[in-house]
């Protein structure tokens, strides 16, 4: 679109993501993410709703724990999101550092981190259309992965990609099976049964957990 790729950050099952920059006016610019879908997945329909979805979802929830989305558009038969630039590391990396370095991050710290996560958590599963009717949203996918520390102190809230939502034209989670990580997963969400928004607050307790022993509470889940 009107976005120069700047630098791969990575890639997943469904979309590769990268650090871009759109021309502005008068020389105006400011980095950007783009996630588009991998070119092998460019023409396949579910995928291409899912990405919609993702899009639709996430732009209505403007908060400041939650990474924005800016545009959502389609070049050469590929679509692809425009979201915030958040500068800064993965709480999962951090967690790695400071496991190697026998440095764990202090009580305080894991209390902030984890209130931030669960601030942006309240917000989405509070959040209703214009009419006042309840979206639904569940995250379905927190972990280490899809928390952003920012250099500045910040907590962001990533990737509604496998997000539940009331209105099944908008919900990418496949019910009945397993869509985030197990590791995080409460059990009635992993064993494919109903569940409902509190699956994303057990995934900020194990996450609590992490931060303050270091290790996660059932061990090694495969």
């Amino acid at each position: 679109g009107r976005s120069d790729l700047l630098l791969g950050l990575g890639a997943g099952g469904m979309a590769e993501i990268f650090r871009a920059k759109p021309a502005g006016a008068g020389g105006f610019q400011k980095e950007l993410v783009v996630k588009r879908i991998l070119p092998s997945l460019s023409s396949d329909e579910q995928f291409i709703r899912m990405l919609v979805n993702e899009a639709k979802l996430t732009v209505a929830l403007t908060h400041p724990t939650i990474a924005q989305i800016y545009e959502l558009g389609e070049v050469d038969g590929r679509y692809f999101i425009s979201m915030e630039f958040v500068e800064g590391a993965t709480l999962h990396e951090v967690m790695h550092l400071a496991r190697h370095a026998k440095r764990p991050l202090g009580l305080e710290q894991s209390i902030y981190i984890c209130l931030e996560v669960l601030r942006g958590l309240e917000y989405a599963h509070k959040r209703t259309d214009g009419a006042g009717n309840p979206l639904g949203i569940v995250h379905c996918d927190v972990s280490p992965d899809n928390v952003m520390l920012t250099w500045d102190g910040g907590v962001k809230l990533l990737d509604f990609g496998v997000a539940r939502a009331a209105h099944r034209s908008l919900s990418n989670y496949r019910e009945g099976t397993l869509m985030g990580k197990l590791s995080y997963a409460a059990p009635e969400q992993a064993e494919g049964k109903d569940f409902d928004h509190r699956v994303d607050l057990f995934a900020v307790g194990v996450i609590f957990y992490e931060l303050l022993t270091g290790t996660h509470p059932f061990g090694k889940v495969s």
